[in-house]
């Protein structure tokens, strides 16, 4: 088998669309405070079972209430107003203390999916003892699809909803980032972890030629890709402050040489400040590790810390609810043809 290089670059895990300035929640976008007003979310299913519980979270709550949270059909490429089935859709509690809470709430039948066809996940207010809150929001994803909506009419971020199946588990709807709580981590060399980085696995093999680094580099540091022993340094690309009065941002940081990264391995992409300034990295967290599978990369792509120069695999700390704002920049791919020129199969999907 041989790497092919690949025409433009492929990013893994996939990052947001729409990234200026630091990660941040949409604080106006999704409010709702009067009377039967919702924010919704049509999407098409991304694995065919059954919805048993939708995560979604506020922000600013001024008046609680009891919402209405709703599986609906689409119709027109709009929320229909009618439930995917009977029961499908679950009261939660909204409290006027409950800011900034992420909620799992649980339908009262389980609602059927098929991969591939539309649906729609509403928040819905009710028409009496309405609440006056803010619904959590990505701003910095503005695909218009999956499509959120607030009343009937676009908006450009998206809705911080996850689905919970009837198994237990996520699937990653891509363009939907239902973080819990986004994170800026501001550290440096005397920093005690000194090393953030993004433990990952890839389903493939491939090859890789640096990074996307959300963060604000007003400082020295350095980019450096671990092998699977989690000591020996594969590749480092030493980044000087450029940013002295320019938005934090998304960054490309290119390694020298490309390098070849196996199938199903453990690898970590690191940020190591140099010097005596500090950098803030952008992070965000999830409720439980399984949340991690709603996004693209799952639970094999989390946050790895160590402190100083690590000797193996003992000397790292993993979160498995949290994940740096770190995405692989691949820039060849596996072709699959063996040495007798006959193709691998790969089974499932």
């Amino acid at each position: 088998m041989a790497i092919q290089t690949i025409r433009g670059p492929l990013y893994y895990p996939v990052p947001p669309t729409a990234h200026a300035g630091a990660p941040s929640f949409s604080t106006s976008q999704f409010l709702i405070d009067a009377a039967s007003e919702e924010a919704d979310l049509v999407f098409l299913a991304p694995k065919t079972g059954n919805i048993r519980k939708i995560v979604w979270a506020t922000r600013t709550v001024t008046t609680g209430a009891t919402l209405d949270i709703r599986m609906e059909t689409v119709l027109s490429g709009a929320r229909s107003g009618s439930l995917v089935v009977t029961n499908a859709n679950g009261a939660q509690i909204v409290a006027d203390a409950n800011d900034n809470v992420v909620f799992t709430t649980q339908l009262t039948a389980d609602c059927p999916v098929t991969k591939g066809t539309a649906y729609a996940a509403v928040i819905l207010n009710p028409a009496a003892s309405f609440g006056n809150m803010q619904i959590a929001g990505f701003l910095d994803e503005e695909r218009h699809y999956p499509r959120s909506r607030l009343n009937g009419t676009n908006v450009a971020q998206c809705l911080c909803v996850a689905f919970e199946y009837d198994d237990g588990t996520y699937a990653a709807v891509d363009g939907i980032w239902p973080v819990s709580t986004l994170v800026t981590t501001t550290f440096g060399s005397g920093t005690n972890p000194n090393h953030r980085a993004l433990r990952f696995q890839v389903p493939f093999k491939c090859r890789v030629s640096g990074a996307l680094v959300w963060c604000d580099p007003n400082n020295d540091w350095t980019l450096k890709l671990f092998d699977s022993d989690a000591a020996v340094v594969l590749a480092s690309t030493a980044v000087t402050a450029i940013n002295t009065s320019q938005n934090a941002g998304l960054m490309y940081v290119p390694f020298a040489t490309s390098q070849s990264l196996l199938i199903n391995t453990n690898y970590r992409i690191a940020v190591v400040p140099d010097g005596a300034g500090t950098v803030p990295l952008y992070e965000f967290t999830v409720e439980t590790a399984a949340e991690l599978d709603a996004f693209s990369g799952g639970q094999n792509c989390h946050l790895s810390t160590c402190n100083g120069a690590p000797a193996n695999e003992a000397a790292w700390t993993q979160t498995l609810t949290q994940r740096p704002f770190i995405f692989l920049v691949i820039d060849g791919l596996d072709d699959g043809v063996s040495a007798g020129g006959a193709r691998n199969v790969i089974i499932g999907g």
